[in-house]
């Protein structure tokens, strides 16, 4: 029945999965009711906690803690800080501080060399001591540049590195430290303690749920089934001597003897009571004594022929001892695969962290379930957390904030990753730590109630469909409007607006504007000096670029669509020969004075001229035209041309025309207040008349009679 509501469950949320697709969120509380349907226990390592909704690095206490020196009854004790050596002198165990190691910092496991050598390791380094007044370092017997290291064993100076999936064996070879690869082994998926025979190249690795026995044929090693103890629970510990192993299994200490080719379980041998929190555990060699590190308690077994009993006078207790355990290097979390529902290729993951220092978490999405991409990850340091991301899938990263900028609440669209197509999407985090004493923590401010990861799948809009006429635009200030298209349905956030020549030189780029108008309304030059763009460009055909970006903050690819500029633009009024003090006059070879009639100008913005006057004005036009029209009517009439419009510059294909012109000077004619007008047409059909361009170009007060003197002559 349970395992049909477990079904039941999982249809139901691939249902949902699947029915909310593109950008919906996909959460994940860290609770027992989500757990087992958003994380793939198969391809995770870290340690899951939905009692306390936060995911970590997993924990261990270290297998090789303790190590008979091979010296009558002294062993060594490993502690935060120092490896302790402890001698019997006749009535109790003492600590041998010249055989003591001290100065060290965050071991992972010690071992015992030739007497009084001691091997310690931490996550990185394997380090052998040696006395010379005192125990100091030997360089010569020390192991650098390895990662995530697990336990170690040795064999006089020969030395057994468990760490991550391998086991690598090393000699001395009279200079340095050599990798022997006949007695390495790999493929290890989560590894716990190592042990290895004294008297053969044997060695036994010790599993989450057995004690897998490796033998030695003369050129590799190979597992031996028959040798190898499964189907145990919770153990923590092995050691072995004389083919005997010895397990801790949860709170029991378990002995195996070779009996005929055959292990078998002796409880005799065994300590099945009186041990709280066993973590690690040594063999005398040639005997059935046995040291086992429980809590701060140091506790040494011997055997009275009938059971294992204890002995107080060769335990101890180390208060400096590590009873909490040690966090791995290293473990992942994986997530089961999400059906979007649709193929994405757009996701955005974020999380909340705990990040002591030297702590870390990186993470990595997929769409198809086979090509794993790197987005972004935090650091913890003693100034605080750190956020990166990366656009070269790790090869290098960009700082982006601290932790705050990934977690759910961001909307940072950086966070955006562009991923191979498909519809298997994941997420897995790997969390790391260069002290074993902290672990990074995914996990939310409100445990249980927030969610502490969430996934959205995405894709970038459409390119815009762009609606350009069928003719060409009749101005130089266009609206271009566009269509916003997006399968997600999420609302447009802003747009680009780019302008070319068709050499695909730019004119005008407006940036990313934050807007959800799907138009753009085009820009001229307002200044009497500066030309406006299209005119600059030299050229009337044009190529129109938009794109877009949607409510989530992906961009669309660019669309792309050809037009044409017959318009005109810029009227000015070069020069007024004459008019009312209250008008400035513009300076005809200063164009800095020219006066400027703007789009929607109306009559009390127009220039004022005296009726009569001669006045003079500049227009642009984008075209290819080769000759202008114009007309400047007033009240019944028109005013008098000078001449023929006159081509005095060029960029290109486009023109800039001067016309002179005046009307009438008597005010009967023109009375104050006359508005005199413009229609300009040039032979590509590019027309400008006032109105509606403006209510005119120049407004008549005065005359410019009131400027004659009359001088009358004559005799008597």
């Amino acid at each position: 029945m349970r395992k049909g509501l477990i079904a039941l469950g999982v249809l139901f949320f691939i249902i949902i999965l699947a029915r909310n697709a593109y950008a919906d969120d996909y959460k994940h509380y860290i609770t027992p009711a989500d757990t087992p349907i958003y994380i793939d226990t198969a391809s995770t390592t870290a340690k899951v906690d939905t009692d306390i909704h936060e995911i970590t690095l997993p924990e261990y206490y270290p297998g090789k803690a303790i190590a008979f020196t091979g010296m009558g009854y002294d062993y060594i004790v490993m502690t935060p800080s120092e490896v302790k050596h402890f001698s019997f002198d006749g009535t109790e165990m003492i600590e041998n501080s010249f055989l003591s190691v001290s100065g060290i910092s965050n071991p992972v496991a010690i071992a015992a060399s030739t007497y009084p050598d001691v091997v310690v390791a931490d996550s990185e380094t394997v380090t052998h001591y040696s006395y010379a007044t005192e125990m100091v370092a030997n360089p010569f017997l020390t192991i650098n540049g390895l990662n995530n290291i697990i336990s170690i064993g040795t064999r006089d100076y020969g030395k057994a590195v468990l760490s991550g999936e391998t086991l690598n064996y090393y000699i001395y070879d009279g200079s340095e430290m050599m990798q022997i690869p006949a007695l390495s082994l790999n493929g290890f998926s989560n590894p716990l303690d190592l042990a290895l025979n004294s008297d053969n190249y044997d060695c036994i690795v010790l599993e989450p749920d057995q004690a897998k026995y490796y033998g030695f044929t003369g050129s590799e090693l190979i597992a031996n089934p028959i040798l190898s103890i499964t189907g145990l629970s919770d153990p923590k510990s092995v050691a072995t001597d004389d083919g005997n192993i010895t397990i801790i299994e949860g709170t029991e200490l378990k002995r195996y003897v070779l009996d005929s080719g055959d292990l078998t379980y002796t409880s005799a041998l065994s300590v099945t009571s009186g041990l709280n929190n066993p973590t690690s555990v040594a063999m005398r060699a040639g005997t059935h004594d046995l040291l086992i590190a429980d809590g701060q308690d140091i506790k040494y077994y011997m055997f009275d022929g009938t059971e294992m009993i204890y002995n107080e006078a060769l335990s101890v207790q180390v208060a400096e001892m590590v009873t909490t355990g040690l966090y791995r290097k290293s473990a992942v979390v994986q997530s089961l695969t999400i059906d979007p529902g649709e193929p994405v290729s757009f996701l955005r993951l974020r999380a909340y962290h705990i990040l002591p220092p030297q702590t870390k978490v990186t993470w990595y999405v997929t769409a198809n379930g086979i090509d794993w991409t790197a987005c972004w990850r935090v650091s913890g340091t003693m100034a605080g957390s750190v956020a990166e991301i990366t656009e070269d899938n790790g090869a290098t990263w960009t700082v982006l904030g601290d932790a705050g900028e990934v977690n759910p609440l961001s909307n940072n669209p950086s966070l955006w990753v562009e991923v191979e197509e498909g519809e298997e999407v994941k997420w897995r985090a790997e969390l790391e730590t260069e002290d074993p004493n902290v672990t990074p923590k995914i996990k939310a401010p409100n445990p249980g109630i927030d969610p502490a990861i969430v996934l959205n799948v995405n894709h970038k809009p459409e390119p815009p469909i762009l609606d350009i006429p069928i003719g060409c635009y009749l101005t130089t200030t266009p609206r271009f409007e566009w269509k916003y298209v997006d399968v997600d349905d999420d609302a447009q956030s802003a747009y680009q607006v780019v302008i070319k020549k068709l050499d695909g030189t730019v004119i005008h780029d407006t940036g990313k504007i934050l807007s959800n108008n799907e138009y753009y309304d085009m820009v001229t030059s307002e200044d009497p000096v500066q030309p406006g763009p299209f005119w600059e460009s030299g050229v009337s055909d044009f190529i129109l670029e938009v794109k877009v970006w949607d409510a989530c903050g992906l961009e669309s690819d660019w669309a792309s669509g050809e037009f044409c500029i017959l318009a005109m633009e810029r009227l000015r009024v070069k020069e007024i020969v004459s008019a009312p003090d209250e008008q400035v006059l513009p300076d005809p070879d200063d164009p800095a004075t020219h006066i400027m009639i703007n789009p929607g100008a109306t009559i009390n913005n127009l220039p004022v001229a005296k009726a009569g006057t001669k006045i003079t004005v500049l227009v642009d036009i984008v075209s290819n035209g080769w000759s202008l029209n114009a007309v400047f009517p007033y009240l019944e009439t028109t005013a008098t041309l000078e001449g023929p419009p006159t081509c005095v510059s060029t960029a290109g294909t486009n023109r800039r025309y001067e016309v002179t012109f005046w009307t009438e000077a008597s005010t009967e004619e023109v009375p104050d207040g006359t508005v005199v007008k413009t229609n300009l047409v040039d032979s590509a059909g590019a027309t400008l008349a006032t109105p509606p361009y403006a209510d005119g170009v120049v407004i008549i007060s005065d005359t410019m009679y009131s400027e004659w003197i009359v001088v009358l002559q004559g005799r008597s």
